[in-house]
């Protein structure tokens, strides 16, 4: 976090702050465990409800599947043993997606899973390599995206994925870097959509999820086609979980990023 004025609480207390309810109608589905009143949980986490507007709750009514809510230190969820949700509500509404995942991966694993699944591709990280790619259904093997890796630590994921014919383009870049890296799937599975931890196989426990922001297309989208938001959830998550106690995630943007000094602001 950037030392001297407070450039988040100042722009929060003008009500300046740019947020994901900005981006209609391309938000499909907003997964916030800071905000604890979207948190229906006992022993487990029931259900994680969706900020958007849509409905797109992810859901899981087995207790023994059920991953565990922490309220500070900061929010999150929690990935533990086979837990996970049922995310059919949230891809539902289009077969192309971004996603911005503010996470932090477990350290002690052979290898994790963050499971999305309707187009048959996983995100898996390798510890062997702290290497982040995709389980590909279609081939059963792992398909390697360049050479980003994720070690034990909060950070940003923005994640895309396409729908195109048997195959589509599946892109990664991590802590808001500019460059995203892509890998060619094949697609045309159904597989029910998952969030957290597969259940079967070799999988582990992918570890915390913080918040995910789900832009939805209801076309078919292409690696040509440009990330306009991504540099405002970048900075928008990187800014409030910084301020959430998550670290310093500001200073993992590049010095390149556009909102590596200041938060996004309405009108960005």
């Amino acid at each position: 976090m950037p030392r001297g004025i407070d450039r988040y609480d100042e722009a929060r207390l003008q009500g300046r702050l740019w947020t994901p309810a900005a981006i209609q109608p391309a938000l499909g589905c907003w997964l916030d465990a800071g905000d604890p009143s979207t948190i229906i949980y006992a022993t487990g986490v029931s259900s994680w409800r969706d900020k958007s507007g849509r409905g797109a709750h992810a859901t899981q009514a087995t207790g023994a599947l059920q991953p565990i809510y922490n309220p500070s230190g900061p929010p999150r969820i929690t990935f533990t043993g086979q837990a996970f949700f049922d995310a059919a509500s949230v891809t539902a509404s289009g077969n192309s997606y971004d996603v911005l995942i503010i996470g932090k991966p477990l350290n002690a694993a052979v290898e994790r899973k963050l499971f999305f699944g309707n187009l048959s591709v996983d995100l898996v990280m390798i510890t062997a390599s702290d290497a982040i790619g995709v389980w590909n259904i279609g081939t059963g093997g792992f398909d390697q995206i360049g050479a980003l890796t994720w070690p034990g630590q909060v950070g940003l994921l923005y994640y895309r994925t396409t729908d195109i014919g048997p195959f589509g383009d599946t892109g990664m870049s991590r802590n808001g870097a500019a460059t995203v890296t892509y890998e060619n799937v094949q697609t045309g599975y159904t597989n029910a959509p998952k969030i957290g931890n597969r259940t079967a196989g070799f999988s582990q426990p992918f570890g915390d999820i913080y918040e995910m922001i789900f832009l939805i297309s209801s076309n078919t989208l292409s690696k040509t086609e440009p990330l306009i938001h991504k540099p405002r959830l970048e900075g928008y998550a990187a800014w409030r979980w910084a301020k959430l106690g998550a670290g310093d995630i500001v200073g993992l943007l590049p010095a390149s990023h556009p909102f590596k000094n200041r938060p996004p602001l309405i009108g960005d």
